[in-house]
């Protein structure tokens, strides 16, 4: 019985740095995780944007496609 009271508190130490190695582990993926969130969550935002601004340009240039032929008469040249 002491053979194995004493087998057990060689081994403690061990097992006690390794649950503190993979907590380390742990922490880091989980950082990890928050911060590919967090980029993911501006790259959305910066598309949104985007989008808006495409649709803004897309509607100026069809009231400039309808307003040409009145600014630039047919047979006029350059």
């Amino acid at each position: 019985m002491l053979e194995n009271d004493a087998d057990v508190d060689s081994t403690s130490p061990t097992w006690m740095s390794f649950a503190d190695l993979m907590t380390g582990l742990l922490g880091a993926f989980v950082l990890l995780l928050v911060g590919v969130m967090a980029a993911q969550l501006d790259m959305a935002s910066k598309l949104e944007d985007e989008v808006q601004n495409a649709k803004w340009k897309n509607k100026s240039a069809c009231r400039w496609n309808r307003l040409w032929p009145f600014l630039w008469p047919a047979g006029a040249s350059l």
